[in-house]
């Protein structure tokens, strides 16, 4: 994802001293994050865009995809705070894993999260768990 293709997805940032923004990723029919060892192709010129990092994102909102994994989330968004993961495809024990080991919100809700998978919430910090 290039740095161009992010542009109005940053819905506020702090004033003053404070770094935190909101990511809207909501409806954007994606399927999974990037790992950051990746890279991209740039379709208009088939170069090739760094992985993008948005550490000073704390809010993210990537409801309503297709997101099979979050794999490369921590890369991302190394900051995250608060996520919704609501109405998308995490099922699995493995893809739960790849979270960030501490939340103050997580938003799971209207997945197919089987319960088994569930086992692997229980080593991370969620302040609050929908």
């Amino acid at each position: 994802m290039a740095i161009s293709r992010l542009n109005g997805l940053v819905l506020w940032q702090g004033k003053g001293n404070e770094e935190s923004h909101c990511l809207s990723l909501s409806a954007k029919e994606l399927s999974t994050f990037v790992d950051k060892s990746q890279t991209f192709t740039n379709a208009n010129a088939g170069e090739r865009d760094p992985p993008v990092v948005l550490r000073y994102v704390n809010l993210l909102d990537a409801s309503h995809n297709r997101i099979k994994a979050v794999n490369g989330m921590i890369d991302m968004v190394p900051s995250v705070w608060w996520a919704s993961l609501k109405h998308n495809f995490l099922t699995t024990s493995s893809t739960l894993a790849a979270l960030p080991t501490a939340l103050g919100a997580l938003d799971l809700s209207n997945n197919p999260i089987t319960s088994d998978a569930l086992h692997v919430l229980t080593h991370m910090h969620i302040l609050r768990l929908y």
